[in-house]
């Protein structure tokens, strides 16, 4: 994984390389790292495109080695982005006496983004070489409220990723969380702005939304979060304090996967200042609530009807409830059921 996941001004990125378990030993890890010029693909003669390409490539390899033949290991890798850059890394394993491993190739875009007029979706992760139908594109939009600029977006894009997902390793899987191989994330200029249930794609931002599967506008405004009831849509999610990993999975399971709200609209779990709760009160998103039906079986179409099913977390309500997630027990079946039918591409 790389640090911070993406920020949009000069910075020092950290490439981190983890082996939680290797019976062999390891003998060392290798970081390959591809780093060029962000552009729109025009250079190639064709059309300008809304995915990136990458010009003036240097490649570098950096290798940790390991005495010992530790089991578990670590490799770092820090470098300086620059204006507009375009990432591409791997990590290679090598075992004592064992046959190399590598991993799949990530790709990340990093500095001040390009001048150009044509608009470009930026990667905070993207595995280029998956097929396009094993991947839910998701995009995450800021709010003009991030007046901080671009640091303020990355640190809480940073706590926003770490909660909500978890990587392919034994020691990363967490079912309260969502698996991030499942998953581009994305992001772009200025353009997505949300209040309530108002969310609006200008510019830039408008173009790159419609080629994504699911858009997150973060933001850090004082209003309650509501999200579209769809396969595929739009919702907003508040990152002022430490439980917008919540937020993220709980809107994203009504605005990805249709799922729908707790025992109808206004008895919901009560919203906390700025938290807020998607499809609360709001005539536009209760409508949604009771209109939507998922396309899944019996017992996935409604999310959470049955009491005796745990609520999604909502931070600052009253501690004595069972808070779980959308991918924790009953949700859970429920959740990778709808990830497995749209990451094949059956839904967007």
């Amino acid at each position: 994984m790389h640090d911070p996941p993406y920020l949009g001004a000069t910075h020092r990125s950290t490439i981190t390389a983890r082996v939680d378990h290797e019976p062999l030993g390891v003998a060392a890890i290798d970081i390959e790292v591809v780093v060029g010029e962000l552009t729109d693909c025009s250079e190639f003669g064709g059309s300008p495109s809304l995915l990136p390409c990458r010009r003036s490539a240097h490649r570098v390899v950096h290798r940790c080695r390991y005495a010992g033949r530790p089991e578990q290991a670590a490799c770092r890798y820090v470098h300086t982005l620059g204006p507009g850059r375009l990432v591409s890394y791997r990590a290679v394993l090598w075992p004592v006496g064992g046959t190399p491993l590598t991993s799949n190739e990530v790709s990340h875009a990093g500095g001040a983004p390009p001048s150009q007029q044509q608009p470009l979706a930026l990667p905070v992760r993207w595995e280029r070489a998956a097929h396009p139908a094993r991947r839910i594109d998701l995009g995450l939009f800021p709010d003009p409220a991030y007046t901080g600029g671009a640091a303020d977006f990355a640190a809480d894009l940073r706590r926003l990723l770490a909660g909500a997902f978890h990587g392919p390793g034994p020691l990363e899987r967490d079912d309260r969380r969502l698996p991030l191989d499942s998953f581009n994330l994305w992001t772009s200029p200025p353009g997505a702005e949300a209040q309530g249930c108002v969310r609006r794609f200008q510019a830039g931002a408008a173009q790159v939304a419609a080629v994504l599967d699911g858009q997150a506008i973060l933001h850090r405004g004082r209003f309650d979060d509501c999200a579209a009831m769809a396969l595929g849509g739009a919702g907003s999610v508040w990152t002022g304090d430490d439980h917008s990993a919540g937020r993220l999975l709980h809107q994203g399971a009504h605005f990805l996967f249709a799922l729908q709200e707790v025992e109808g609209c206004d008895e919901a779990a009560p919203e906390t200042a700025g938290g807020g709760h998607a499809s609360d009160k709001h005539p536009s998103c209760s409508a949604a609530a009771e209109d939507m039906q998922g396309p899944v079986g019996e017992g996935c179409q409604r999310w959470k009807t049955d009491r005796d099913m745990a609520r999604v977390p909502v931070p600052g309500s009253a501690p004595a409830r069972a808070h779980e997630g959308p991918a924790t027990g009953p949700h859970r079946a429920c959740t990778e059921q709808r990830l497995t039918r749209c990451a094949s591409s059956t839904c967007y």
